[in-house]
């Protein structure tokens, strides 16, 4: 008579070298799902900016081309569009945006009530919008002059490389700007300031700058 054979178990060794090779591949694979993960939600960010130019777009055929002004704040500005069609707060929300901080206790992104015509006064409440604006532009700028860009820290045109602190969502890789034109791309921030330059004349320029034709006192950081 035969007696069966029992398959024996893994040995503490094969156990060990399995859990290595996991240990490995995890430790892999974090990092590459954090990227992705940073990537998807810079795409989303991107993507939404352009739909905020639409609206200001829209907004401008109606007032002899110019774009909504305001003198303190970018929430300010912003909150006009809401008087036409478009009422969405939750494209000015980025998750890990230092600004959204300041919601009020228990609120973790824009409640997307935006009140009642033709103040809207609950429209971009503070801590509602991450993007920053820069005012007195209209359909007829350069196209090339920033117009709505990620939220600096408390220096408009400077971004931080804390995502801790205002500006610093991307962690100082990357900046979102778009132009008056329409034109969004992500910028890459200066390594040894954190503003974002171009060439211009054969010379570095801050694009939020003076000489690059930007008034400094119009670029407006959200609330």
């Amino acid at each position: 008579m035969k007696l069966k054979k029992h398959p024996q178990g893994f040995t503490l060794i094969e156990l060990l070298v399995v859990i290595t090779i996991i240990a490995v591949l995890a430790s892999v694979a974090v990092p590459v799902y954090s990227v992705i993960q940073a990537r998807a939600a810079r795409t989303k960010a991107l993507a939404h900016s352009k739909q905020i130019h639409l609206a200001l777009a829209e907004f401008a055929i109606d007032e002899d081309g110019i774009f909504p002004t305001a003198d303190n704040d970018s929430n300010s500005a912003f909150r006009q569009l809401f008087d036409r069609k478009f009422q969405d707060e939750r494209i000015f929300f980025v998750p890990g945006c230092a600004y959204h901080k300041s919601l009020p206790a228990g609120q973790t992104k824009p409640d997307n009530d935006v009140g009642q015509a033709p103040e809207y006064a609950q429209g971009l409440e503070r801590g509602e919008n991450h993007w920053a604006y820069c005012s007195g532009l209209n359909n007829g700028s350069k196209g090339n002059l920033p117009l709505v860009a990620d939220g600096f820290t408390s220096s408009p045109g400077v971004y931080s490389d804390n995502p801790q602190e205002v500006g610093g969502v991307w962690e100082g890789e990357a900046a979102i700007v778009v132009r008056a034109d329409g034109s969004a791309k992500m910028e890459k921030p200066d390594g040894s300031d954190l503003r974002v330059y171009e060439k211009k004349s054969g010379q570095k320029v801050d694009i939020f700058g003076q000489d690059y034709g930007t008034d400094p006192s119009s670029v407006l950081n959200p609330l």
